[in-house]
């Protein structure tokens, strides 16, 4: 197969939207779960969806394909003109020249930045200050009621930024919160301890995912890969 060739074909796989996943709508990532009743997902997002029970199976074919493919860079549209094996184009986003982020707030406030990663912490201090929370020794506060029904907030420790989501379930009386990397590159586990303001209970202290920063976009918090608080407690 020619170059040309191989090209042409994997922009015909890419219109199709088989290689992306069903859930957060970015490139598959290996290992890839054909979940039943929802489709294709990506090792990130299983995560959540398994404790469901739903039925579900590895889709090694569709990780084959993958792997053959030279797909565009994400960063495409901005200019970036790479085409790269699958794990060479993991390595290459993060890193790309071309690469910009959101507002994580655009949804909530309207704020249409747009700029480098480098520039994001930057812009949300300055233009988004009374969302930044600071946190210590690994130890955060969350002052939340019934009326914050979607919340993000930067949190900020030293050398490290996180971003926080918050959504309120009033039926549930509960609150639901991720928490992601500034960088889309990471996907961890992090221990850290949490006091909700105005609460009795004591300071919880939980271990938890630090998700990809394109979680924040997404329009609901997933509460099953979410922390749960009790709002009444």
């Amino acid at each position: 197969m020619s170059e040309q060739t191989a090209l042409s074909f994997t922009d015909e796989v890419l219109e199709t939207n088989c290689i992306f996943c069903a859930l957060c709508k970015d490139l598959l990532r290996p290992p890839i779960m054909l979940v039943e009743n929802i489709g294709n997902v990506c090792s990130v997002c299983f995560m959540g969806e398994k404790r469901n029970n739903q039925k579900n199976l590895n889709n090694s074919a569709l990780e084959t394909i993958i792997a053959i493919l030279k797909l565009p860079c994400k960063f495409k549209a901005k200019g970036c003109k790479a085409r790269l094996g699958y794990e060479d184009l993991m390595l290459h986003q993060n890193n790309c020249k071309y690469r910009t982020k959101l507002c994580s707030l655009f949804k909530i406030s309207g704020c249409n930045w747009e700029g480098s990663a480098a520039d994001f912490v930057n812009h949300f201090k300055e233009m988004h200050g009374d969302h930044v929370i600071n946190f210590e020794n690994n130890l955060f506060y969350l002052q939340t009621s019934f009326n914050d029904l979607d919340l993000v907030k930067l949190l900020v420790m030293r050398s490290h930024t996180y971003i926080l989501h918050m959504q309120t379930d009033l039926c549930k009386k509960k609150l639901f919160y991720l928490i992601c990397n500034v960088r889309d590159d990471s996907d961890v586990f992090y221990e850290y301890s949490v006091k909700h303001k105005g609460s009795s209970h004591n300071y919880i202290k939980t271990k938890s995912r630090i998700l990809p920063a394109s979680n924040i976009y997404n329009d609901y918090v997933d509460e099953s890969v979410a922390v749960e608080l009790d709002l009444e407690s």
